[in-house]
């Protein structure tokens, strides 16, 4: 009598224990997923942000706009990610503001870089802005640093 109740009573429980690993199964699932698309968009964050201020380092060094351009580019170039999940950063404006090489005392000639790259993430990111459809994520950074352009004037009293 009381043998059968209890073979019921054991199924139900088990019953209950594979809703209940199914139900916290999926929930670690969505877990994983967010935390993998986390990951990837901090590395593009960083790959990002390390090309752009060694980019606008490289730029502030130019001599004229095309060669602070060229300088970024080739220094962007450089940078490529640990991921094919994330794209090489690319150059994509470069600000050179010499104000025509006679800057009043209150202007500091400057180089400002702006690079992007972007991430395929493998779960849809809903935190940042995008319609939940698993579109490519798009990082830009920009950086500004002062232009060191040294030009020596020629010494008229050269001595010993």
């Amino acid at each position: 009598m009381g043998g059968g109740r209890q073979r019921k009573f054991i199924r139900r429980q088990q019953g209950t224990a594979f809703a209940e690993v199914a139900v916290v199964g999926f929930i670690m699932t969505l877990v994983l997923a967010f935390i993998l698309d986390i990951a990837i968009a901090l590395m593009a964050f960083s790959v990002v942000d390390r090309a752009c201020r060694d980019a606008a380092r490289a730029a502030a060094q130019g001599q004229s706009r095309d060669e602070a351009r060229q300088m970024a580019a080739a220094i962007a170039n450089d940078h490529l990610s640990a991921s094919p999940l994330v794209t090489a950063p690319i150059v994509t404006n470069v600000v050179y503001e010499d104000f025509g090489g006679d800057p009043s005392p209150d202007q500091c000639p400057f180089v400002e870089v702006t690079t992007s790259a972007t991430a395929s993430v493998p779960a849809p990111l809903f935190l940042f802005g995008t319609s939940g459809t698993n579109r490519p994520l798009t990082l830009a950074k920009r950086y500004r640093f002062p232009i060191v352009k040294l030009k020596m004037p020629a010494n008229p009293n050269p001595g010993p």
